[in-house]
């Protein structure tokens, strides 16, 4: 067999998507966050989480996603083991 040429090879993050993936959101699964301490008292303000969901612009399906302002959606997890799920607009960095 003759080889023509050699084809085009993308890194691994830019073929998978990744790089845009994360141009979008603030954080990505596994991120340390808290809550912000002026979010809603059922999303436990000032409470620590880690980022297990991302849900963004173009994966918001279901009416679930109807009460969350437009933009990124992540789902957390709190230390006790308590869950929910956030707008990118109550949540910061640790």
């Amino acid at each position: 067999m003759r080889r023509t040429g050699r084809a085009e090879a993308k890194p691994i993050n830019i073929a998978a998507g990744v790089r845009r993936h994360r141009l979008m959101n603030k954080f990505t699964y596994g991120n340390s966050v808290a809550v912000r301490k002026d979010a809603p008292d059922h999303l436990r303000p000032g409470q620590p989480a880690s980022v297990f969901g991302v849900f963004l612009p173009q994966d918001r399906k279901g009416s679930h996603f109807d009460q969350f302002a437009p933009g990124v959606v992540y789902s957390i997890e709190y230390g006790d083991g308590g869950a929910a799920d956030v707008h990118e607009d109550f949540l910061e960095s640790l």
